[in-house]
């Protein structure tokens, strides 16, 4: 498992957006460190089989190809926890998600939290009748999106007790039987993500699916 701090910027970094072409300074000018700092860093990565480093030339002068490494089933494991830690470490967060995380009749729908986890606008939850009415009587407030969409909200967390908004809406027994668990938290499958995100077809969700369609390829 990845200690450092800066390990996990850099996995952060190279799995959000796919389409970007990282190179060693591109990743110094993210995380503010040092062309040889980060260097240091991949090449330790790269021994762990985290990463594959491809030389783009011949000569000491060389760029290099940044990618994850999805052979090592450890890319996996070390994403899911850092942007697990990053979405919750904050104690506002904490503070609401302390009331839930009990209960094993619920689970978090992946969105912006993957992507941006400290920008998130917000993380939604699925929940039963009885987390959502335990919710309403904690003082978590309605917000009336449409007239299928009537979360109950408080900070960053929007929990809903079904999905009916949606052009695709499992219920939340079905999601439950294909979760995926990361450090006792459960999430949508991403196969559930991708019949969510292919019926809603917007350009972000379009986007998305290509992501996980490649994630997919890779581990399969």
């Amino acid at each position: 498992m990845i200690k450092n701090k800066t390990s996990p910027e850099i996995l952060k970094l190279l799995f959000k957006d796919f389409t970007i072409k990282q190179t060693i300074t591109s990743l110094a000018n993210e995380i503010r460190l040092s062309r040889v700092g980060v260097w240091k860093v991949l090449k330790k990565l790269e021994k762990e089989q985290i990463i594959i480093l491809s030389p783009v030339g011949s000569g000491k002068t060389s760029t290099y190809s940044i990618s994850l490494n999805w052979e090592n089933p450890l890319v996996e494991k070390n994403l899911a926890l850092t942007l697990t830690e990053d979405a919750i470490k904050q104690q506002r967060w904490l503070t609401n998600f302390a009331e839930i995380e009990s209960k094993v009749d619920f689970l978090i729908i992946y969105g912006s939290i993957v992507y941006s986890p400290k920008e998130a606008n917000d993380i939604d939850l699925l929940v039963s009748e009885e987390v959502y009415a335990k919710l309403r009587q904690k003082g978590w407030q309605e917000l009336h999106k449409s007239p299928n969409d009537i979360p109950l909200v408080q900070d960053v967390f929007e929990a809903h007790e079904n999905w009916n908004f949606s052009p695709y809406s499992p219920t939340l027994e079905h999601l439950l039987g294909t979760v995926t668990v990361i450090d006792g938290v459960p999430f949508a499958s991403l196969q559930e993500v991708r019949k969510w995100k292919a019926a809603s077809g917007r350009s972000k969700d379009l986007a998305d699916i290509e992501l996980i369609d490649r994630y997919l390829a890779k581990k399969g």
